[in-house]
């Protein structure tokens, strides 16, 4: 099977990875054979190049300029017509609004990957998007399933957990050691880590306050990595460095700023705190904080919490939402309790494993994708 995944491009987050992985580990099924067309260059196209994928760089769109549009559809046009795909995977509204069309008028099935939820008030790009409906919805989790009714309401939807690498821990003293070292962080110190894009609701006011109640607990710190792409990113960093002071807890809080190196930042830390203030559509940030065994504290809300929370066993520790208090009682409680971070880092690669492992879950999307095609073959 031949897929041609269809993505904008031109930021950095977990749909990035996950093409990335999905690039990167293109052997472990090998039935299928994928293909990746993008529209803007970034650190994306970079990274597809690197790893010797299959790239085919259509032209940057904006919406405001028709002409841009015409050329982007053009060029995936020219696409289809040259190469042979049997479904075309769009990721996020965006390009599925700009670039499905193209597809569907050659009666190419089309899968859309549903990475976010959809709210009751359709932003102008999902009205867009809702116009062509596609063949089969793959949901990143049980909550952002739940929404998909007011985008696409009449599409077959399957739950599908990405593929999330494991963490290459067999240096993990070492790493531990450097890193520690590197950031001035005392080897006994509790290492609390948020890694996140900087958007206001992944919770880093609520963490800060939280732990601004804190600051007479000795023995933590915190590291937070921050990569500011866009103004208003830049200008919430700013804030945050402000609150940090007014908790003064400015000697105990690091901002990291943007690091390649986050796998190993979880190698060299104990607890992993993304407080969401708005429910994760899914949260493949915990799935590789649990792979590197650190205890994983969020809000009972989203993603987060489907993924923290199965088969009876509770694999992290949640509390309610924009909640400083219970957040702050919740990492003393976990910074005290050495058994219980034991417990939860023994779980957490285990529950990781069964979301999220690499081969099971690129030959489940391999399976999804075929299922659909056999059954739209068959009327």
């Amino acid at each position: 099977m031949r897929v041609l995944h269809v993505y904008a491009g031109n930021l950095f987050g977990g749909i990035e990875k996950l093409l990335l992985i999905f690039a990167e580990h293109r052997g472990l099924c090998p039935d299928l054979e994928q293909h990746f067309a993008l529209c803007f260059e970034g650190a994306l196209s970079k990274g597809l190049r690197r790893l010797n994928a299959p790239l085919h760089m259509l032209s940057p769109v904006r919406l405001r300029n028709p002409l841009s549009v015409y050329r982007a559809r053009r060029g995936l046009g020219k696409l289809l017509d040259r190469e042979h795909f049997d479904v075309i995977v769009t990721h996020a509204c965006w390009p599925h609004a700009v670039l499905s069309k193209v597809p569907k008028r050659r009666g190419i099935p089309i899968a859309f990957c549903a990475h976010d939820a959809i709210n009751p008030k359709l932003h102008f790009t999902e009205k867009m998007a809702a116009r062509t409906p596609p063949d089969l919805v793959l949901s990143n989790s049980r909550y952002t399933a739940g929404t998909l009714h007011r985008l696409f309401p009449n599409v077959p939807t399957e739950i599908y957990y990405g593929p999330v690498m494991p963490p290459n821990d067999s240096d993990r003293i070492a790493v531990r050691a450097r890193l520690r070292a590197e950031l001035a962080t005392p080897a006994d110190d509790i290492v609390i880590l948020l890694a996140s894009r900087l958007e206001s609701w992944k919770g880093h006011s609520l963490l800060i306050d939280a732990l601004g109640r804190l600051r007479e607990l000795p023995g933590w710190r915190c590291w937070l990595t921050s990569n500011a792409q866009r103004p208003k990113e830049v200008e919430y960093l700013a804030e945050l460095q402000a609150l940090v002071k007014r908790m003064q807890i400015q000697d105990r809080v690091r901002f990291l700023g943007d690091r390649p190196d986050v796998a190993d930042l979880m190698l060299s830390a104990d607890i992993h705190c993304q407080p969401n203030l708005g429910p994760e559509p899914f949260g493949r940030v915990f799935v590789e904080a649990l792979f590197a065994g650190l205890t994983v504290v969020t809000t009972d809300i989203g993603g987060g919490s489907e993924i923290l929370n199965g088969d009876g066993v509770q694999y992290g520790i949640t509390v309610p939402p924009n909640d400083p208090e219970s957040l702050a009682l919740a990492l003393a409680t976990v910074m005290k309790d050495g058994s219980l971070r034991r417990q939860l880092a023994e779980q957490g690669p285990v529950r990781a494993q069964s979301l999220c492992g690499p081969r099971q879950s690129i030959t489940r999307f391999h399976n999804l994708l075929r299922q659909r095609q056999e059954a739209d073959d068959g009327h």
